[in-house]
Protein backbone atom coordinates (compact mmCIF):
# COMPACT_ATOMS: atom_id res chain seq x y z
CA UNK A 1 0.00 0.00 0.00
CA UNK A 2 1.15 3.53 -0.80
CA UNK A 3 -1.10 5.90 1.16
CA UNK A 4 -0.52 9.58 0.60
CA UNK A 5 -1.98 12.97 1.21
CA UNK A 6 -3.07 14.72 -2.00
CA UNK A 7 -0.17 15.91 -4.16
CA UNK A 8 2.58 14.09 -2.27
CA UNK A 9 3.82 11.99 -5.19
CA UNK A 10 1.84 8.74 -5.30
CA UNK A 11 1.67 8.77 -9.11
CA UNK A 12 5.29 9.90 -9.37
CA UNK A 13 6.31 6.97 -7.14
CA UNK A 14 4.36 4.49 -9.29
CA UNK A 15 5.63 5.85 -12.62
CA UNK A 16 9.19 5.83 -11.25
CA UNK A 17 8.75 2.21 -10.10
CA UNK A 18 7.35 1.28 -13.52
CA UNK A 19 10.13 2.92 -15.53
CA UNK A 20 12.81 1.29 -13.38
CA UNK A 21 11.30 -2.19 -13.77
CA UNK A 22 9.42 -2.27 -17.08
CA UNK A 23 12.22 -3.71 -19.23
CA UNK A 24 13.09 -6.52 -16.80
CA UNK A 25 9.45 -7.51 -16.27
CA UNK A 26 8.36 -7.52 -19.93
CA UNK A 27 8.81 -10.67 -21.98
CA UNK A 28 8.88 -11.35 -25.70
CA UNK A 29 6.71 -14.04 -27.26
CA UNK A 30 6.86 -14.66 -31.02
CA UNK A 31 8.53 -11.30 -31.52
CA UNK A 32 5.84 -9.40 -29.57
CA UNK A 33 6.60 -7.58 -26.29
CA UNK A 34 4.22 -8.64 -23.49
CA UNK A 35 4.14 -6.04 -20.69
CA UNK A 36 4.99 -7.34 -17.21
CA UNK A 37 3.34 -4.37 -15.50
CA UNK A 38 -0.37 -3.61 -15.59
CA UNK A 39 -0.96 0.03 -14.57
CA UNK A 40 -4.49 1.11 -13.65
CA UNK A 41 -4.99 4.88 -13.54
CA UNK A 42 -8.12 6.40 -12.07
CA UNK A 43 -7.44 10.00 -13.03
CA UNK A 44 -6.97 9.84 -16.80
CA UNK A 45 -7.65 7.65 -19.80
CA UNK A 46 -4.72 5.52 -20.94
CA UNK A 47 -4.13 7.95 -23.82
CA UNK A 48 -4.18 11.01 -21.53
CA UNK A 49 -1.90 9.24 -19.06
CA UNK A 50 0.66 8.47 -21.76
CA UNK A 51 0.53 12.11 -22.92
CA UNK A 52 1.30 13.23 -19.34
CA UNK A 53 4.24 10.84 -19.01
CA UNK A 54 6.85 13.35 -20.14
CA UNK A 55 5.96 15.28 -16.98
CA UNK A 56 7.10 12.30 -14.90
CA UNK A 57 9.91 10.63 -16.83
CA UNK A 58 12.32 10.83 -19.74
CA UNK A 59 11.10 7.47 -21.08
CA UNK A 60 9.30 8.02 -24.41
CA UNK A 61 5.53 7.42 -24.04
CA UNK A 62 5.51 4.88 -26.88
CA UNK A 63 8.26 2.88 -25.13
CA UNK A 64 6.36 3.01 -21.83
CA UNK A 65 3.16 1.91 -23.62
CA UNK A 66 5.01 -1.05 -25.16
CA UNK A 67 6.30 -2.28 -21.78
CA UNK A 68 3.50 -1.21 -19.41
CA UNK A 69 -0.17 -2.02 -20.02
CA UNK A 70 -1.97 1.21 -18.99
CA UNK A 71 -5.73 1.15 -18.42
CA UNK A 72 -8.28 3.49 -16.87
CA UNK A 73 -10.15 1.99 -13.92
CA UNK A 74 -11.50 3.31 -10.61
CA UNK A 75 -12.78 0.24 -8.78
CA UNK A 76 -13.49 -3.52 -8.94
CA UNK A 77 -9.83 -4.17 -9.63
CA UNK A 78 -9.97 -7.84 -8.64
CA UNK A 79 -11.70 -8.55 -11.97
CA UNK A 80 -8.83 -6.99 -13.94
CA UNK A 81 -5.73 -8.01 -11.98
CA UNK A 82 -3.10 -9.97 -13.91
CA UNK A 83 -2.46 -12.81 -11.41
CA UNK A 84 1.26 -13.33 -12.06
CA UNK A 85 2.37 -9.84 -13.02
CA UNK A 86 3.06 -6.55 -11.27
CA UNK A 87 -0.20 -4.62 -10.96
CA UNK A 88 -0.36 -0.95 -9.98
CA UNK A 89 -3.61 0.61 -8.80
CA UNK A 90 -3.21 4.39 -8.97
CA UNK A 91 -5.47 4.93 -7.09
CA UNK A 92 -8.36 3.06 -5.43
CA UNK A 93 -11.36 5.42 -5.51
CA UNK A 94 -14.03 5.06 -2.83
CA UNK A 95 -15.83 8.19 -1.68
CA UNK A 96 -18.05 6.75 1.05
CA UNK A 97 -18.33 3.62 3.16
CA UNK A 98 -14.56 3.58 3.55
CA UNK A 99 -14.68 0.13 5.17
CA UNK A 100 -15.10 -1.08 1.56
CA UNK A 101 -11.46 -0.21 0.89
CA UNK A 102 -10.33 -3.15 3.04
CA UNK A 103 -12.80 -5.44 1.26
CA UNK A 104 -11.54 -4.32 -2.15
CA UNK A 105 -7.90 -4.90 -1.08
CA UNK A 106 -8.81 -8.39 0.15
CA UNK A 107 -10.49 -9.20 -3.18
CA UNK A 108 -7.44 -7.91 -5.08
CA UNK A 109 -5.14 -10.08 -2.98
CA UNK A 110 -7.35 -13.12 -3.64
CA UNK A 111 -7.00 -12.49 -7.40
CA UNK A 112 -3.19 -12.59 -7.28
CA UNK A 113 -1.25 -15.67 -8.31
CA UNK A 114 1.86 -16.99 -6.59
CA UNK A 115 4.15 -14.72 -8.63
CA UNK A 116 1.98 -11.60 -8.73
CA UNK A 117 2.19 -8.43 -6.70
CA UNK A 118 0.04 -5.34 -6.48
CA UNK A 119 0.83 -1.79 -5.41
CA UNK A 120 -2.37 -0.04 -4.30
CA UNK A 121 -2.37 3.74 -3.88
CA UNK A 122 -4.82 5.30 -1.45
CA UNK A 123 -5.66 8.85 -0.55
CA UNK A 124 -5.16 9.74 3.09
CA UNK A 125 -6.22 12.70 5.13
CA UNK A 126 -3.51 15.16 6.19
CA UNK A 127 -1.99 14.01 9.46
CA UNK A 128 -3.54 10.53 9.32
CA UNK A 129 -1.20 7.54 9.50
CA UNK A 130 -3.28 5.23 7.29
CA UNK A 131 -5.17 5.76 4.05
CA UNK A 132 -8.92 5.83 3.54
CA UNK A 133 -10.30 2.67 5.05
CA UNK A 134 -8.06 2.90 8.12
CA UNK A 135 -6.96 -0.32 9.81
CA UNK A 136 -8.74 -2.42 7.19
CA UNK A 137 -6.17 -1.24 4.64
CA UNK A 138 -3.27 -2.53 6.74
CA UNK A 139 -4.48 -6.01 7.72
CA UNK A 140 -3.35 -8.02 4.68
CA UNK A 141 -0.55 -5.70 3.61
CA UNK A 142 3.05 -6.86 3.54
CA UNK A 143 4.47 -3.36 2.98
CA UNK A 144 2.65 -0.15 3.87
CA UNK A 145 4.16 3.22 2.94
CA UNK A 146 2.77 6.57 4.03
CA UNK A 147 3.50 9.84 2.17
CA UNK A 148 2.85 13.28 3.56
CA UNK A 149 4.05 16.84 3.49
CA UNK A 150 6.61 17.46 6.22
CA UNK A 151 5.43 19.49 9.19
CA UNK A 152 7.34 21.63 11.66
CA UNK A 153 7.75 19.67 14.92
CA UNK A 154 6.73 22.63 17.08
CA UNK A 155 4.08 24.51 15.10
CA UNK A 156 2.87 21.54 13.00
CA UNK A 157 2.73 23.90 10.02
CA UNK A 158 3.46 22.34 6.65
CA UNK A 159 6.95 22.92 5.30
CA UNK A 160 6.66 23.85 1.61
CA UNK A 161 8.15 21.44 -0.96
CA UNK A 162 9.47 18.90 1.60
CA UNK A 163 7.77 15.51 2.02
CA UNK A 164 8.27 12.35 4.03
CA UNK A 165 7.75 8.70 3.16
CA UNK A 166 7.49 6.36 6.14
CA UNK A 167 7.32 2.60 6.49
CA UNK A 168 4.18 1.97 8.51
CA UNK A 169 4.43 -1.80 8.16
CA UNK A 170 7.02 -4.19 6.76
CA UNK A 171 5.70 -7.67 7.44
CA UNK A 172 8.68 -9.75 6.28
CA UNK A 173 11.85 -7.62 6.29
CA UNK A 174 14.81 -9.11 4.42
CA UNK A 175 17.06 -8.76 7.45
CA UNK A 176 15.50 -10.52 10.39
CA UNK A 177 17.56 -8.57 12.96
CA UNK A 178 16.40 -5.15 11.64
CA UNK A 179 12.94 -3.72 12.18
CA UNK A 180 12.30 -1.10 9.45
CA UNK A 181 8.84 -0.19 10.77
CA UNK A 182 8.80 3.54 11.46
CA UNK A 183 11.78 4.35 9.23
CA UNK A 184 11.26 7.42 7.09
CA UNK A 185 12.87 9.43 4.34
CA UNK A 186 12.53 13.05 3.41
CA UNK A 187 12.17 13.80 -0.26
CA UNK A 188 11.62 16.66 -2.66
CA UNK A 189 10.48 16.69 -6.26
CA UNK A 190 13.24 17.10 -8.85
CA UNK A 191 12.19 19.28 -11.76
CA UNK A 192 8.74 19.49 -10.20
CA UNK A 193 7.90 15.83 -10.72
CA UNK A 194 10.40 13.00 -10.08
CA UNK A 195 11.28 12.08 -6.49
Amino acid sequence: IVAGEPNTGKTTFCVDFSTKNMYQLARVENGVTIPGIKYFTSEASAEEFLELLDKYTDVPPEDFAKHVDVRKRKNTFADAIEPNAVNIVDYLVIHEDFYRVGIEISEIQDALGSKGIVIVCLQKSPGAELGRGGLGTEELTRLYLSMEQKRDRVTHQRIPAVYTMRIVKAKHPMRKNLDPNGWYWEYKFKDGTSL
